[in-house]
C-alpha cells in the first residue's frame, strides 16, 4: 500500500472525467492524498480547509470494501495528520452514505447528517 499526494490523474483513474471541477476544488483546498496498491486507487480523502476543515473521500468500488481496515487505518492518520499539520480546531464531514461505524473509528461524532470531530 503507498500512500500519495491527491491528483487529478487519481481521481481519473476512480471517477473517469465526471465533475472534475470537485477534483480541482479538492486539490488546492487543503492537504489531499490518494491510497495506491499496484497502481490502483483504492481511497482519495483529506481536508477541506475553510477555517475549520471539511474531511471528503470516495472508495473505490470493490477495492476498498476488500481492505476495509487498511482504508480506515490510513485514513485516521491523516486525518490525525491533516489536524495537526493545520492547526484545526474542527474538522466536519457530511455522510453521503449511512456508514455510522466508519465515522466513529475515524474519531467523528454524529449531529443529525454532520460528523463532527
Amino acid at each position: 500500500m503507498n500512500i500519495e499526494p491527491f491528483t487529478i490523474d487519481h481521481y481519473r483513474a476512480m471517477m473517469g472525467d465526471e465533475n472534475l471541477s470537485a477534483a480541482c476544488l479538492n486539490l488546492v483546498s487543503g492537504p489531499a492524498f490518494a491510497l495506491t496498491e499496484g497502481g490502483i486507487v483504492l481511497a482519495i480523502g483529506g481536508i477541506r480547509v475553510q477555517g475549520i476543515g471539511q474531511a471528503w473521500a470516495l472508495l473505490a468500488p470493490g477495492a476498498a470494501e476488500k481492505r476495509a481496515k487498511t482504508v480506515l487505518r490510513t485514513a485516521r492518520t491523516v486525518i490525525d495528520q491533516s489536524i495537526a499539520q493545520e492547526r484545526l480546531y474542527r474538522v466536519y464531514a457530511e455522510a453521503t452514505v449511512d456508514k455510522p461505524a466508519w465515522f466513529k473509528h475515524l474519531g467523528f461524532v454524529q449531529s443529525e447528517k454532520l460528523y463532527v470531530r
